[in-house]
């Protein structure tokens, strides 16, 4: 994620997992999301659960590159 900008698609499917491995405890079931996701990746001083989305995360990463060069 430090060198590469990733594809939208895989970001979607990170965070699906991400997902269901916070709310699915057992294999092939599906459950309820009581917490949307932005609400999980709000700050914690904002009433969110603090927890890192991952597009912005790898552009923050990015960014951080150029700023202090390769």
């Amino acid at each position: 994620m430090t060198r590469f900008k990733l594809h939208v698609s895989l970001y979607k499917d990170l965070t699906s997992i991400m997902m269901d491995y916070l709310w699915n405890n057992l294999q092939n079931t599906k459950k309820i999301h009581w917490v949307s996701w932005q609400k999980l990746t709000m700050p914690n001083l904002l009433g969110g659960f603090g927890f890192k989305d991952l597009q912005f995360f790898n552009q923050a990463l990015l960014a951080k590159q150029v700023i202090i060069g390769f």
